[in-house]
């Protein structure tokens, strides 16, 4: 009775509880409830709106009103058609799909009594899949996975373009940081293994991804791509996590999901996958800067990269020089690219680390001198 009294609001903070709530028959009872109001609200606009409004405001016969329901019964009072019941579930327009998180069971059953839209943009210009990594699924590899999986299959727009990103890069952001914040290498690679293989799918398209923006840094010398965005949350400027872990993280990944042969096999892996890998991971040990802002800091300005990038200007150089050591070896030895990650790279890498501080400009030029050659 309560929930279906008008003094109970059912709004996105409701529907939240519900999909995660653990009595089936209380759930059932207000996405049920809920699902009457939104019809109820759509009678009464096929009643008293006009036609070019109804067309504006998308209300068709098989669909209900998600996003637009804010701006409809706003409408409906401007237009003296009074909607007394349920004021407060209209304050603000949100979508139904960043209340279910990775309950796809009742995702899918709002799609099927007629929430058919998973695209609807925020006036900040953001979407379902590009706002999931400020959800609670944000630390849950499996269920951000998931969801962002339904999503797209449902219509989703992979290269709905947001502050000169895409919705893919955000995606590959948000996954990668929740790969970073996962209890451990053996739990996360054993969650990636038991995934549908429509979720390593994409995966798989996002460390597949060849457009780029327009960033220009060490870490991506001919802009970000969807895995260079995964790379920068796997390896966080700040981390707890020591590097030998996020390196095995990484490793187990790309072990899990692609075939050994395709490391030097598939021309896109050879030419961009393990040089985008080498040179990012090279960087962040060497504690070069990233510039580019996707790491909820604001931008920086062009004079201020350019004086970031004058100061590290020698680490930048060996980071290049080691890159390209790096690559010529990966060649020769043709490794698949986890052996070689956890391999030579960690080994040389390491033995780099302990006969330098990355701070000190002579340290670099001992580094140098052991056989290092850097060609301007």
């Amino acid at each position: 009775m309560l929930i279906r009294s008008t003094r109970c609001y059912l709004g996105r903070d409701e529907l939240q509880v519900a999909a995660r709530h653990h009595r089936p028959e209380i759930r059932d009872l207000v996405v049920q409830e809920f699902l009457d109001r939104r019809k109820r609200l759509k009678v009464v606009a096929e009643t008293f709106l006009s036609d070019e409004l109804r067309h504006a405001l998308s209300i068709t016969p098989d669909t209900l009103l998600a996003f637009d329901a804010f701006i409809t019964y706003r409408s409906l009072n401007e237009s003296l058609a009074t909607v007394n019941e349920f004021h407060d579930d209209y304050k603000y327009p949100w979508s139904v799909y960043d209340s279910t998180g990775d309950n796809l069971e009742l995702s899918d059953r709002l799609w099927d009594a007629g929430f058919r839209d998973v695209d609807e943009v925020h006036e900040t210009g953001e979407t379902c899949l590009t706002r999931i990594g400020w959800t609670a699924l944000a630390r849950r590899f499996v269920g951000l996975l998931r969801k962002a999986n339904w999503l797209v299959s449902k219509g989703a727009d992979i290269n709905h373009k947001i502050s000169g990103s895409s919705a893919l890069h955000i995606l590959g952001h948000t996954v990668g940081r929740a790969i970073h914040l996962a209890k451990g290498t053996e739990e996360f690679a054993s969650q990636l293994s038991q995934m549908s293989e429509d979720c390593k799918r994409l995966l798989r398209r996002i460390i597949g991804d060849h457009i780029r923006d327009n960033c220009c840094c060490p870490y991506s010398l001919s802009g970000c791509s969807g895995f260079t965005r995964l790379l920068g949350g796997l390896f966080p400027t700040r981390s707890e996590e020591g590097m030998d872990e996020l390196v095995k993280r990484l490793a187990a990944m790309l072990e899990i999901l692609f075939d050994p042969e395709e490391f030097h096999t598939r021309v896109y892996i050879t030419r961009e996958v393990v040089s985008c890998v080498l040179r990012f991971i090279t960087s962040r040990s060497l504690g070069i800067s990233h510039t580019c802002s996707h790491e909820r800091y604001r931008a920086y300005e062009p004079d201020e990269i350019a004086e970031i990038q004058d100061e590290e200007k020698d680490l930048i150089l060996l980071s290049q020089q080691l890159v390209e050591k790096f690559l010529a070896k990966y060649n020769e030895q043709f490794l698949a690219l986890p052996d070689f990650l956890t391999g030579f790279w960690w080994t040389h890498m390491n033995e780099v680390l302990s006969t330098c501080e990355p701070a000190s400009a002579e340290e670099i030029g001992r580094i140098l001198e052991t056989g290092v050659i850097l060609h301007r």
